[in-house]
């Protein structure tokens, strides 16, 4: 799967070597310490070759560290940003478009519920709306319909040879597995969780050390959760209506909304039984 190029470009005649090249050195980066793939913020950008398209991760979950170090190394041009979840410190948003643009798969409104009117003259890349279902991304990741070379990730610190992806289960490990290089922001704070978020430090080619607090929600996306903030006394008087409508046997669909995921804790949904859900919001993790 790994490569160390330098460009991810090949042409038809090129992808047998390649692929050779690739199965080589991933025995050799198999081989390599965990502490000697250790890079520092600054050698972010250097492992990345300008035309790359470059995961980030989803709200909390995103490499903020290292997406900062991208943008602050001048010499990074025709960037690639791929992202299924904005939100937060988004510095490449305001970036000229022939730096970094961005693609997300998820689009609230023309006006854009994520950032304030005023600032989406600078947010211009985040325009690159692809309308496509969560579950349709690893057929086109499959097809190469959709291009990944780099997957900058936020994990735990490692255990027995695994870190977990922690709030990052929503498409992370997918694009992990498509990826040509690995970079993992480590941060203490990830907590550990477990089903498709465990990941062998063998995957990851560098990674650099982060401890941050992780965003909470109004951090995440505080003009769009402010507009839709209530108390708890009138979520629960929401929540006490629709509670009314959810029967038995049903099935759910969760919209991704702060009164939406607000609401989930006040519905009593443990006293029903075969309910069905149908969301991208929430995981088996």
């Amino acid at each position: 799967r790994k490569c160390n190029t330098a460009s991810f470009t090949m042409n038809a005649n090129e992808k047998t070597t390649t692929t050779m090249n690739n199965n080589n050195n991933n025995n050799s980066n198999s081989q390599i310490s965990w502490a000697d793939k250790q890079i520092t913020l600054q050698q972010v950008a250097n492992k990345i070759p300008n035309g790359s398209a470059v995961y980030i991760g989803s709200t909390a979950a995103t490499a903020e560290a290292a997406l900062q170090a991208m943008v602050d190394d001048p010499r990074l041009a025709d960037i690639q940003i791929i992202q299924m979840i904005p939100g937060g410190c988004l510095p490449h948003l305001k970036e000229r478009l022939d730096r970094f643009r961005t693609s997300s798969f998820y689009s609230f409104s023309s006006r854009g519920s994520y950032f304030k009117a005023n600032d989406r003259a600078g947010s211009e890349g985040l325009q690159d709306y692809t309308p496509a279902s969560i579950t349709s991304v690893p057929r086109l990741l499959q097809e190469q319909k959709l291009r990944v070379n780099v997957a900058m990730i936020k994990c735990t610190r490692p255990h027995k040879g695994f870190v977990s992806l922690g709030m990052g289960v929503e498409l992370t490990e997918v694009f992990v597995q498509h990826a040509q290089l690995v970079i993992a922001e480590v941060n203490a704070h990830m907590p550990w969780t477990e089903g498709h978020s465990k990941l062998s430090i063998r995957e990851i080619d560098y990674w650099i050390d982060k401890d941050q607090p992780l965003l909470t929600t109004p951090e995440l996306w505080p003009f769009f959760y402010q507009q839709a903030f209530y108390s708890e006394d009138v979520l629960r008087g929401i929540a006490h209506h629709v509670r009314k409508e959810i029967t038995h046997g049903v099935t759910l669909k969760f919209g991704v909304a702060p009164l939406v995921l607000s609401l989930i804790q006040f519905l009593q949904l443990e006293q029903l039984h075969d309910l069905g859900l149908h969301t991208d919001v929430l995981t088996e993790t």
